[in-house]
């Protein structure tokens, strides 16, 4: 069996600015933990069945 990590929202404390920071501190530890997979919540439309308000931070594609 293998076990996977799902990120519902990326409402952190510092804001946007602090989420590639974190995402990368989390993404270590799942890794050192052996987990399989982490996933992140990428859609707008996708938050309504959790619960979380409409206006929680998602990631979105920027041109480069």
């Amino acid at each position: 069996m293998k076990l996977g990590i799902h990120l519902p929202f990326l409402d952190i404390d510092g804001g946007t600015a602090a989420i590639s920071g974190e995402l990368a501190r989390v993404g270590a530890a799942v890794e050192n933990a052996g987990i399989s997979w982490l996933s992140l919540m990428d859609h707008y439309f996708q938050i309504e069945p959790t619960g979380l308000p409409a206006e929680s931070t998602m990631l979105e594609p920027t041109p480069p």
